[in-house]
C-alpha cells in the first residue's frame, strides 16, 4: 500500500478493514513507523551530488547500421491508483522500438512456400509445415541478422540470410549442405558492415560501406560498384536501376541493376545536404529521399530531380508510397506545436493535397491506406476521411 497518501489509508482502514481510524491518527503511526507514500517528487531531472557525469559517447560518431548503437530511456506513467515505469530501447539509426516485436522474431512473405512458414529469429531460421505446424528444419543465422529471403528457381531456390559481417546460403528444400558463405568485413571493421540487401528474383544486391556487389542464387558475384561516398540505407529498386542516396553531401547515384554500371550522378540541390530518413521507392522508376524539411523525388529513367518541396510547418521523419494509391505520397512528422502532422503529397507535382494535425505526443508510427481514406496507427487506429477541399 506504498501508493496510498495518509487520507486514502485511513478510508480504506475504515471503509474495508472496518477499522475506525481518523487522517491524524494514521499520520502519526506512519511518522513514528517510518512509512511514507511513494511518488514522484519535484526536481526529479536534477543530477545526485555523488553522481558520476559521463561523456556524451556518439559525439562525431558516424551511426550508418541497424544495431550499431541502441539508445534508452524510462519514464513514469501515473495511474488510477499509483503509477507504473514504461521503458524504451531504440535502435539510433532505424528509430524503431526493439521491444515492438516478441522475442526478436519476423515472419518472411508468405509467397516464399506456399505451404511453408518461415520464422526468422535471432539465433536460427525455422521454417515449419503450415499444415501440421510441425518443424521441417532450422538453419544457424549469422551474428546481427538484417534480412532473408529465397533467391532463384526451382533446384537453383537459395535461402539466403543476411548479417552484418556475413552471407549464408541454403538449399531451402534441405537435403545438401550449406552452398555458400561470404564474408563482407571482419569484427574491427565497422565501416565495411552490411547496411542493405536488395533481393531479387534471381540474384541480390548488398551495401557495404561504399561497395555495391550483386551475386546470384549460388554466391557467385555477378559485378561490383564502388561509390564515390557512403550511402545512406536502404538502396531504392527502381524497375532495372538502383537509386543511392548520399548519406551527406547530395550526391544522388543512378546504377543499372544488370551490369553494376554507374549510369549517373546528380545533386540533390537542397539547403541540407544530410539524408534525415530512409529513401523510399516512390512509383515506377522514381524514388524519395528527405533533407532535413524538404523533399526530394527523383527519376530514374530521365536521370534527374522531378521536383524539391520544403516543409516549413513539419519536420518530416518518415514517407511511405502505395501502389494502390499511385498519385499520392504519404508524409508524416513533428509540427512546431509539439504534435504530429500527416501530410498528403501529389506524387506529380509535390504540392499537399490535403494534411491533418494530431496534439500531443502520441506518434505515428505507421500509415495504411484504402481506396478514399486512410489510416494512421498512433496510441490507437484513427481514421481519417478525405476532405473535400484541401485545408
Amino acid at each position: 500500500m506504498c501508493y496510498l497518501g495518509v487520507r486514502r489509508l485511513a478510508k480504506k482502514l475504515t471503509e474495508e478493514e472496518l477499522i475506525a481510524v481518523g487522517r491524524k491518527l494514521v499520520k502519526r503511526y506512519m511518522a513514528e513507523m517510518g512509512i511514507y507514500c511513494v511518488y514522484p517528487k519535484p526536481n526529479l531531472s536534477k543530477n545526485g551530488k555523488e553522481h558520476k557525469c559521463f561523456p556524451y559517447l556518439l559525439r562525431n560518431m558516424s551511426i550508418f547500421l541497424p544495431n550499431q548503437v541502441w539508445a534508452m530511456d524510462i519514464t513514469y506513467i501515473p495511474m488510477a491508483r499509483g503509477f507504473i515505469y514504461l521503458a524504451a530501447v531504440l535502435d539510433w539509426f532505424t528509430r524503431r522500438d526493439l521491444f515492438d516485436r516478441p522475442d526478436a522474431l519476423r515472419l518472411l512473405p508468405a509467397q516464399l512456400d506456399p505451404e511453408a512458414l518461415c520464422v526468422l529469429g535471432e539465433e536460427f531460421l525455422r521454417v515449419y509445415d503450415k499444415k501440421l505446424g510441425t518443424l521441417r528444419y532450422a538453419v544457424e543465422t549469422p551474428a546481427r541478422t538484417l534480412a532473408a529471403a529465397v533467391v532463384g528457381a526451382g533446384p537453383a531456390r537459395t535461402l539466403v540470410i543476411a548479417g552484418a559481417r556475413e552471407i549464408r546460403g541454403a538449399p531451402f528444400h534441405r537435403g545438401e549442405p550449406e552452398r555458400f558463405r561470404l564474408t563482407l568485413a571482419a569484427p574491427d571493421e565497422p565501416e565495411s558492415f552490411l547496411q542493405d540487401v536488395h533481393f531479387g528474383p534471381h540474384t541480390f544486391t548488398t551495401l557495404a560501406g561504399t561497395a555495391l556487389r550483386a551475386f546470384d542464387a549460388a554466391g557467385t558475384q555477378l559485378w561490383e560498384c564502388t561509390l564515390p561516398s557512403r550511402a545512406r540505407a536502404p538502396l531504392c529498386a527502381c524497375g532495372n536501376a538502383l537509386a543511392a542516396f548520399a548519406a551527406s553531401g547530395g550526391a544522388i547515384w543512378i546504377i543499372d541493376a544488370d551490369t553494376g554500371r554507374l549510369s549517373a550522378q546528380l545533386s540533390s540541390e537542397t539547403a541540407d545536404k544530410r539524408v534525415s530518413a530512409p529513401p523510399i521507392p516512390a512509383g515506377p522508376g522514381e524514388a524519395l529521399a528527405i533533407y532535413g524539411r524538404e523533399l526530394c523525388l527523383v527519376d530514374t529513367t530521365a536521370a534527374a530531380v522531378r521536383w524539391r518541396r520544403r516543409l516549413d510547418d513539419v519536420a518530416p521523419a518518415e514517407a511511405r508510397f502505395f501502389p494502390d494509391s499511385p498519385e499520392t505520397l504519404f508524409v508524416w512528422g513533428r509540427t512546431p506545436a509539439q504534435g504530429w502532422r500527416l501530410e498528403i503529397i501529389d506524387r506529380a507535382h509535390g504540392g499537399t493535397r490535403w494534411h491533418r494535425d494530431f496534439p500531443g505526443d502520441a506518434p505515428i508510427l505507421d500509415v495504411v491506406p484504402s481506396r478514399d481514406d486512410a489510416v494512421v496507427l498512433c496510441l490507437s487506429l484513427i481514421h481519417i476521411s478525405e476532405p473535400t477541399r484541401p485545408h
